[in-house]
């Protein structure tokens, strides 16, 4: 964030390792699907004309539930097989937005989030992540175009990675944002990543400080 054009398109790339691994994969026909129960509490408010909150928790108990399982001490030649696991999930969130006058606005969010079984904590990436952005949206009349701009930036919490990829200590993500509306033309710049941070997003290093720009035009009849 901010980056709504992009919500659909994660700027990752395949690492290359120095190093090859072999194990062996051994498949299960007799795993059933699992279960689970869950229970979620969303609760949203409202003070005022300017300040919006949105508030959102939940539990869920999987039980026995497919997953894969290898052999972490001997990775290099390891036993990569199927499984049933159970495992308990609890996530929370809060995200707060700030519309001001003249076109300012501004918004922040927490989550939170923590897989665990048996006193052993499961929980792949980051525990905890923030993010907060401020911006401006602003008419041109004489160009007759709608302008808007906003910077912000991503913090995560130190991130483990059980299988493949690697582990980050917490790192934090500033970017920046631009776009122009004329009638059904939009154009957008994102500037991503100021800080050249290196990190990794599931089993994939990001790319470092990045430019993403392009547009979309609706024709009508």
């Amino acid at each position: 964030m901010p980056q709504p054009e992009m919500l659909y398109l994660r700027p990752v790339y395949g690492a290359l390792f120095d190093t090859s691994s072999d194990y062996r994969i051994s498949g299960n026909d007799q795993l059933e699907s699992g279960s689970s129960n869950s229970v979620e509490i969303l609760l949203r408010g409202a003070f005022g004309r300017h300040v919006a909150v949105q508030a959102r928790a939940g539990y869920a108990n999987f039980h026995s539930m497919p997953d894969w399982q290898v052999d972490y001490e001997t990775y290099a030649n390891g036993d990569y097989r199927a499984v049933s696991v159970d495992r308990n999930l609890f996530f929370a969130e809060l995200t707060g937005r700030l519309t001001l006058p003249k076109g300012f606005y501004g918004q922040a969010s927490y989550a939170f989030k923590n897989v665990y079984h048996g006193g052993i904590n499961f929980t792949e990436g980051p525990q905890h992540q923030a993010s907060g952005y401020a911006g401006v949206r602003f008419p041109v009349r004489k160009l007759k175009i709608m302008l808007s701009a906003a910077i912000g930036g991503r913090f995560r919490s130190a991130s483990t990675q059980y299988f493949g990829g690697g582990s980050d200590d917490a790192r934090l993500i500033p970017e920046a944002y631009f776009s122009f509306d004329l009638k059904s033309f939009h154009f957008f710049y994102n500037y991503t990543n100021l800080l050249n941070a290196n990190y990794y997003f599931g089993q994939y290093l990001q790319p470092g400080r990045m430019i993403w720009w392009g547009f979309n035009w609706a024709f009508v009849d």
